[in-house]
């Protein structure tokens, strides 16, 4: 492995790591707030909250994203011609857990946004 590519490795490891960590946080604010919601019986108050938490996060994913691009994509020229090292398989850890992480933070979301629906719904009916 290169010099280069070392490089690569280290900064994309670095970011992911952060970006992992932003996304467990993505879903553990809407478990909270999925939590709050059904122990509150539709009180949409703590929803507010945590859309700005959560808008504040996914700046910071987008910012990270955008400042790793040219990065990521030196590396994905390069990815299949690489040996297979401790940090590229550090990295490869990371990218697979970083795609459990959004797809548990989409689920989580989804799963929100359902019981939100409910919640409007009933309450519309409530008021008809």
């Amino acid at each position: 492995m290169t010099e280069e590519e070392s490089h690569y490795i280290s900064v994309l490891s670095a970011s992911f790591s952060k970006q992992l960590t932003w996304y467990e946080e993505l879903s553990r604010i809407d478990q909270k707030t999925l939590s709050q919601l059904i122990l509150s019986r539709g009180d949409m108050t703590p929803v507010m909250a945590s859309v700005v938490q959560k808008r504040s996060i996914i700046e910071r994913i987008s910012e990270e994203r955008d400042k790793i691009k040219d990065i990521a994509d030196l590396y994905r020229q390069h990815k299949d011609r690489m040996k297979s090292s401790l940090p590229k398989n550090t990295l490869d850890s990371l990218l697979a857990q970083s795609e459990e992480a959004i797809k548990k933070f989409l689920e989580e979301e989804n799963q929100l946004k359902r019981y939100l629906e409910y919640v409007m719904e009933k309450g519309n009916n409530v008021s008809s």
